[in-house]
């Protein structure tokens, strides 16, 4: 299943620096604390996708622009529509 990793605490503390991969802790935690991140997830479309535009304030769409790319606005946005169909949904 994995290796076996000894930590030793540090002034009182023991720090794990979590990843992907799961990990076992075995003894007794009294508490444990989330350590700010430089990184902060500001989005996530795995976790807030829903088959209703607009909920959890996510619009699937695209931009339809001639020449100019560089002057979209929010009225070139063309929202897409969820088709559920017994083979399951898409976006149209």
């Amino acid at each position: 299943m994995g290796n076996e990793t000894p930590v030793a605490p540090r002034d009182g503390k023991i720090t794990l620096t979590l990843n992907g991969t799961p990990f076992f802790l075995r003894g007794n935690a009294r508490e444990t604390i989330q350590v700010e991140s430089a990184r902060k997830v500001i989005a996530n479309s795995i976790d807030d996708f829903t088959q209703v535009q607009g909920n959890n304030n996510w619009q699937l769409g695209y931009f339809e622009f001639g020449s100019a790319p560089d002057t979209l606005s929010t009225k070139d946005f063309r929202e897409m529509e969820c088709k559920i169909t017994s083979w399951g949904f898409s976006w149209a």
